[in-house]
């Protein structure tokens, strides 16, 4: 359903003037998107058939959710989603996800610290055994997103944790202990009754912090900035982003097979410290033909001078990872909140399996100055000849072979200059190459399978050799 989109909708105010064209941006992938509909919209009955507000004349949040089908694709492309994707489209903010199978001893200090910064918080109940959202006889929907809405600490003899969450649907709530109602509310002072209860069908229903880890198997907080990550007020969070690209044949190993896609950093600082995220950024418009691969990261620690350059194979076997993701996951973005010693690092990302060529982009928070760059990466869309082949065979006319498209993709690589050559770090038939240039030999004669021809191999020479002659 769309309840994953309904989530982010909720915070977000637009100005009541009336238009015909509506303006929203959203952060996608490492930039801010605008968008521009107009203010019609899919209706049954004069009533919007998607998201739609109690008041008969408000229209905001129908307009928003247009907007952001338009940037998913379609009303269709929405359908199915995460609480992630919404919390950093919407606000392009700082996202962390907490499994509460395994919760850390933190938790309660995270999420007050997360209420008292006005951070996003969302939670999600685990999924029933038909894709259908099915009510459960504790009055939680299976497979569906609340809104985290209030953190708070009550007395009842002892102190009890106790959460608020809203339904989007605005109705439907839990009818366990500290529940509209629940005889335990009676235990409480009648300022703590007057403060927290609310006796209505909205949605909106009480439980403990235990009971919240049983029946919910993540939370995800999502801030403006990274404060709420912890109390430190000593220094500013900085951010560095670094986008790069899997490539089959050269740096798409996959797991720790990958060799090639390196990002080196320097922190100054020890504790609990530095948020790393890791997205997959996709190649498709619409959301639903996305195939988003297994991924997750390794980092090691460069323990001796720092290191330029591509990093050979005995660097990885000799050491340990100083951290790494718990695992690899079928998702938009995998992070971890490490703790990392003062040093320089190089973080390994990678999908699981090798040979799927993907897009990403790798953001670091730390509290002090981090240096981040790729060691190895091409920066621009790239296409091969099997690509055009495939194209213009479906497009245009029958016929095309693969050298023919070869050649034209390749009279069309302007960046491959003499220039590409100067970085010295791969010797192949006695040249010189860049591991960009690497890259981009991989893609322009290998096939999808990340092998080369005989025939492919001896293209490419001969024009490494026009290339070195000129």
């Amino acid at each position: 359903g769309f309840c994953w989109s309904l989530f982010s909708i909720v915070g977000v105010t637009v100005p009541s003037a009336p238009m015909t064209m509506t303006s929203a941006i959203f952060w996608r992938f490492g930039k801010w998107v605008d968008v521009v509909i107009d203010d019609k919209l899919p209706t049954i009955n004069g009533r919007p058939i998607f998201v739609q507000s109690k008041k008969q004349n408000e229209f905001w949040p129908s307009l928003l959710e247009k907007a952001y089908a338009k940037v998913c694709g379609s009303y269709a492309d929405m359908n199915a989603g995460t609480l992630a994707e919404a919390m950093v489209d919407f606000t392009g903010g700082v996202h962390m996800c907490i499994q509460l199978s395994d919760p850390p001893s933190d938790l309660w200090e995270s999420m007050s610290r997360a209420g008292r910064f006005g951070a996003l918080m969302g939670c999600s109940t685990p999924k029933g055994e038909s894709s259908s959202l099915s009510l459960c006889p504790n009055g939680l929907v299976q497979g569906h997103a609340y809104t985290v809405t209030g953190v708070i600490q009550v007395k009842t003899g002892k102190p009890v944790k106790i959460v608020r969450l809203w339904n989007p649907w605005g109705k439907g709530e839990w009818n366990g202990d500290w529940s509209d109602q629940s005889s335990i509310w009676k235990t409480v002072s009648p300022q703590d009754r007057e403060n927290c209860l609310s006796v209505a069908e909205d949605g909106e229903f009480w439980m403990t912090l235990e009971d919240l880890c049983e029946f919910y198997t993540e939370l995800d907080l999502c801030g403006l900035n990274p404060d709420f990550l912890d109390e430190d007020s000593s220094g500013l969070w900085r951010s560095s982003i670094a986008e790069g690209r899997w490539v089959a044949g050269t740096t798409a190993g996959g797991c720790m097979n990958n060799r090639g896609n390196l990002i080196t950093y320097c922190r100054k600082t020890a504790a609990k410290n530095i948020l790393v995220s890791l997205m997959q950024k996709p190649d498709k418009r619409n959301r639903h033909l996305v195939q988003n691969f297994h991924i997750g990261f390794t980092v090691f620690e460069v323990k001796d001078q720092p290191h330029k350059g591509k990093f050979p194979a005995s660097f990885f076997s000799a050491q340990k990872p100083a951290a790494q993701t718990k695992t690899f996951i079928n998702a938009r973005e995998v992070m971890e909140f490490l703790t990392l010693m003062p040093g320089e690092y190089v973080i390994v990302p990678s999908t699981f399996n090798p040979n799927e060529t993907s897009s990403f982009i790798l953001t670091i928070h730390c509290r002090t100055e981090t240096l981040c760059y790729i060691i190895s990466f091409l920066q621009y869309e790239e296409v091969d000849a099997e690509q055009v082949q495939r194209i213009l065979n479906e497009k245009l006319l029958k016929g095309f072979s693969i050298d023919a498209c070869r050649s034209m993709v390749a009279l069309m690589d302007v960046s491959c200059s003499k220039a590409e050559y100067t970085t010295c770090s791969n010797k192949t038939a006695g040249f010189s190459l860049s591991d960009d240039m690497l890259n981009l030999m991989a893609l322009r004669y290998g096939a999808s399978s990340g092998h080369m021809t005989l025939e492919s191999f001896i293209s490419l020479i001969l024009r490494l050799e026009c290339m070195f002659s000129k």
